[in-house]
């Protein structure tokens, strides 16, 4: 089983002089919050810099030739839109 931790962010819902922030509610009328996992952050950039590498960079352009024109008649034989 896997655990996932996020840090939970919600805005302020006045501002310093003590009126209500339209930009920190939601159509609803709720507060706005964001939730971030810092781990999940860590690791996609750490693979962005792995693809944006040149070696691995030029492996991943060749794949969008190899890979993807096979997955794009197979999708056209099977009539997909």
């Amino acid at each position: 089983q896997f655990t996932r931790d996020f840090k939970e962010y919600e805005s302020e819902k006045y501002d310093i002089n003590q009126n209500i922030d339209s930009n920190a509610l939601t159509k609803s009328g709720n507060t706005r919050k964001i939730r971030i996992n810092y781990a999940w952050e860590y690791f996609k950039n750490k693979q962005k810099e792995l693809l944006l590498a040149p070696k691995t960079s030029d492996i991943y352009a060749k794949r969008k030739i190899d890979v993807e024109s096979v997955f794009g008649r197979l999708k056209a034989s099977l009539r997909f839109n």
